[in-house]
């Protein structure tokens, strides 16, 4: 009797572990929906100082509530690098409208960008290392 079940408990079986499976990867997506909103709405409205020199100054990140930012890497730079942002899976992603292909990456923890220079394009004028971090400034200057 136990051998003509077998197949039928192995499909029960196999069907469960399906189901955890799909029960599983929708937690992990919400989670990371959630994590993302609550990330953009962090640093959404304020301004980010590269812990370094910039070139002649402070080196600048400010992120507009609307989903669009600027920088200024400093004030011997007439350059203003403008573009999108948005927050995928952890991470955001700076994409400059002026130059093609460009964009930059970084992890977002305790307030701080911190530069991820793996698949991220290299800022004008500076050398942004990979783990460097951009501080948040303490006054926003966009509500």
């Amino acid at each position: 009797m136990i051998r003509k079940m077998r197949p039928l408990l192995l499909g029960i079986f196999a069907f469960a572990i399906i189901v955890l499976c799909i029960c599983l990867e929708m937690i992990v997506l919400f989670s990371c929906t959630s994590n993302d909103s609550q990330i953009r709405d962090e640093i959404s409205g304020k301004v980010f100082i590269w812990e370094k020199e910039g070139y002649g100054g402070n080196f600048t990140i400010s992120l507009h509530n609307d989903g669009t930012y600027d920088y200024y890497v400093g004030p011997l730079s007439s350059y203003i690098g403008l573009g999108d942002w948005a927050v995928k899976n952890g991470i955001l992603t700076l994409t400059e409208k002026s130059w093609p292909n460009t964009s930059f990456r970084f992890n977002v923890k305790d307030g701080k960008l911190i530069f991820i220079s793996e698949e991220s394009s290299q800022f004008m004028h500076v050398s942004v290392e990979n783990g460097d971090e951009f501080l948040q400034e303490m006054r926003s200057r966009y509500p």
